[in-house]
């Protein structure tokens, strides 16, 4: 059975906290409720898009990674079990079979939606942490076919040069991808949108049982690398077929999510550059906006 979001409901919570700042500040002269005020609505003002959001980060026992996911895409969390052989997990608990080769995989969500036919296909977010070094040194062999795969030093590089292996025509690169935050920074991710034949499970019209199939589809990667040393890199890959393509909102939802990225704390000692990191109190890796 899958895992589930535990959550309280926040439909309300950004209007309740509003008014009580607002109450909390009411009795203050003029100029400084002003300010006061002005500050406590940006907060809110910041915060608001991320309702889209569950109020609470996937729970992860054996992970550091802090992130919320979409409610759009329901509560159900399939999470990979490491103690049982990728053959044996359900589908709904493997990575995607393009992503083989990265490893870190955590869990996917999903929702279901019908084509014209009834046939059911799912919108899939699967997420993955890693450190870069183990990324690297599992994709070794593969890299040292491709041209140029010996000098990869970091994830996005080899990430773009395994879709390149499967897309030889098709122009991919990562563009720059600044996410803000509920508290009103921002974090840096990469993104990289690929298109074309992808492996897909899907179940038939009255069938009980999902089947893998290849068919046209998009699938949009979101890297982010730390820069704290010992915490690991984390990738987001949205899925879904062109068979329902018409009805995929994704939105902002992808950023959205990205924003939210945190993590447990780390034993390690931040690394000189570290500024931009994440922070080590389980707070989202911020900076402050100029």
């Amino acid at each position: 059975m899958p895992a589930r979001h535990t959550t309280q409901s926040s439909s309300l919570a950004l209007p309740l906290l509003l008014l009580t700042v607002v109450g909390a500040i009411a009795g203050c002269g003029g100029g400084a409720y002003d300010e006061r005020f002005q500050l406590s609505l940006k907060q809110v003002q910041d915060a608001a898009p991320f309702t889209a959001l569950f109020s609470d980060p996937v729970p992860l026992e054996e992970s550091p990674l802090l992130i919320r996911m979409p409610k759009e895409l329901g509560a159900d969390v399939f999470a990979f079990d490491p103690a049982q052989p990728l053959g044996k997990q359900p589908r709904a608990h493997r990575p995607p079979l393009s992503l083989i080769g990265v490893p870190g995989f955590l869990f996917n969500v999903r929702k279901p939606l019908s084509d014209e036919n009834s046939n059911e296909y799912q919108l899939t977010a699967s997420v993955f942490a890693f450190q870069t070094d183990d990324f690297l040194k599992t994709l070794a062999p593969l890299l040292k076919q491709l041209p140029g795969g010996a000098k990869v030093t970091t994830a996005a590089d080899a990430l773009e040069l395994m879709s390149k292996a499967g897309r030889p025509q098709a122009k991919l690169a990562w563009e720059a991808a600044p996410c803000k935050t509920p508290t009103g920074g921002s974090v840096d991710w990469k993104k990289m949108e690929l298109t074309g034949p992808q492996v897909f499970s899907y179940k038939q019209s009255g069938a009980d049982n999902d089947v893998d199939r290849p068919l046209p589809g998009t699938m949009q990667l979101w890297l982010y690398e730390s820069k704290v040393k010992g915490e690991p890199a984390v990738l987001v890959a949205w899925r879904y077929p062109d068979t329902i393509k018409d009805k995929v909102q994704l939105g902002s939802l992808p950023e959205l999510t990205a924003g939210t990225i945190a993590f447990k704390e780390v034993s390690q000692e931040p690394a000189e550059d570290a500024a931009k990191g994440p922070a080590k109190d389980g707070k989202a890796p911020a900076k402050a906006e100029g």
